[in-house]
């Protein structure tokens, strides 16, 4: 059996008794770019949330948050408050998994140190700087560049929502949509903005704008001579075709 070092991946040679050159040498094709991406992701990161805070008070704090920790995908859903903190110091905080639970918990606890070097299994999140009378003056969510979202790739939210507003028969209006108060989306890659539905007698499309906002372009094409009568949005009590709806869904990388 063809066996190599990089997470011992395995192949079954021709019996189970023989190694095959052949086998050994798939195994070690595989092994490499494998076993390198496996090292770069294996260590952890923070997939959402875990933001520090409490700048001006003297309590830090850890915001609820999903991250890749010893292995073992984990998650808080409230706010923690952090203990241990050296007052004059940079303090630099890891999530590590707690030691003292069963592995299936996936409960996951935050520590501080003085040191800038991971503890084995720890991913770091960032750091506390506190001063000597105990006051949190500093958060850093990426100290010293450290790369703190190894898992970055997949922190995608999809928002949905509905239009229901006023557009005069046969004109366009343009009706700014802003979310930003629910979430913003990344700047700086691309998000995307798909209509879910539309009254029969609409055209609708979407121009993505940066952050929380997007303009729907809705063409009001309603005519008499439709057969299926006024527009779904009269269903609660409008009898005018001036009235439209519009649903949507957008889908982005956030911040």
């Amino acid at each position: 059996m063809a066996s190599t070092t990089n997470y011992d991946i395995t192949l079954i040679g021709p019996d189970n008794y023989a190694t095959s050159t052949w086998a050994q040498q798939i195994a070690y094709l595989l092994s490499s770019p494998l076993g390198n991406f496996l090292k770069e992701i294996a260590v952890g990161g923070v997939l959402s949330g875990w933001a520090l805070g409490g700048v001006g008070t003297s309590t830090a704090t850890v915001s609820a948050g999903i991250g890749l920790v010893n292995g073992c995908m984990v998650k808080t859903t409230t706010t923690t408050n952090l203990s241990g903190l050296t007052s004059g110091a940079t303090n630099y905080i890891y999530a590590e998994t707690d030691s003292t639970s069963h592995t299936d918990s996936r409960t996951v606890q935050f520590t501080a140190s003085l040191s800038a070097s991971n503890p084995s299994g720890t991913v770091r999140i960032g750091s506390v700087t506190v001063s000597a009378g105990g006051n949190i003056t500093a958060v850093d969510d990426n100290p010293s560049g450290y790369p703190r979202d190894r898992l970055a790739p997949l922190r995608t939210r999809t928002i949905t929502g509905t239009v229901n507003t006023t557009v005069t028969v046969a004109t366009e209006n343009i009706y700014e949509v802003d979310h930003s108060s629910t979430i913003t989306f990344s700047t700086q890659r691309p998000s995307t903005v798909r209509i879910t539905y539309a009254d029969p007698h609409v055209y609708a499309w979407a121009q993505v704008l940066d952050g929380g906002k997007f303009r729907l372009h809705i063409w009001n094409n309603w005519s008499a001579g439709y057969g299926y009568g006024y527009p779904s949005y009269g269903e609660t009590g409008y009898l005018d075709p001036d009235y439209v709806r519009v649903s949507w869904e957008r889908v982005g990388y956030i911040e």
